[in-house]
């Protein structure tokens, strides 16, 4: 089931059948886990466990890329086969329906995407949906102030700077702060 979707990309609820290669690898990839606690230890199957009950109360989208395979003969096309190919992963979690705001998350793992777009595309279909759907008020996230890739995408996608946590963060033996990013459903109207 597609969700959003442009010529490229599209998103649709994340299974536990995406849970396989090359998933799993994703987040044994330096470059991947590089500004992220994902790294810091084997993924074990207790954290997959904990991972697919999060399911059930959080908004997780595989983002999935649209492809072609092209066969060939003497250099002139005789079959387009298309596929897609799950690259990343989006989500709204620690929901507080109380308070009506939720933390946004995104990950794309198959680094052959990056700097294309996609994060703050995504992200904007993420948004519409957390804020028209489920009606919240708030969606915020966080991230080493070093994650420059981030950082961009809280600002194309116009959240605003909220705050900033001093050496919140180790990795790679070094401390770094965290600064968190926030959108509220007023501006998202606008």
């Amino acid at each position: 089931m597609k969700l959003y979707e442009n010529d490229d990309i599209y998103v649709r609820p994340f299974t536990e059948d995406d849970m396989k290669e090359p998933y799993l690898n994703w987040f044994h990839d330096p470059k991947v886990t590089k500004f992220n606690s994902h790294g810091l230890f084997p993924y074990t199957s207790v954290q997959k466990k904990a991972f697919i009950a999060s399911l059930d109360t959080n908004v997780v989208w595989a983002i999935m890329a649209k492809e072609t395979i092209v066969a060939t003969v003497d250099r002139e096309i005789v079959k387009k086969e298309p596929f897609n190919t799950h690259i990343g992963n989006i989500s709204l979690q620690s929901i507080n329906w109380i308070n009506r705001s939720a933390e946004f998350a995104v990950v794309i793992g198959n680094t052959n995407y990056w700097g294309k777009g996609i994060c703050t595309q995504v992200g904007y279909w993420l948004f519409n949906h957390g804020f028209k759907k489920l009606n919240l008020n708030r969606i915020w996230s966080g991230t080493a102030a070093v994650n420059t890739g981030m950082i961009k995408v809280f600002k194309k996608l116009g959240m605003k700077e909220e705050g900033r946590f001093r050496d919140g963060t180790y990795l790679a033996g070094d401390y770094y702060d965290v600064v968190c990013y926030g959108k509220l459903r007023r501006e998202w109207k606008k």
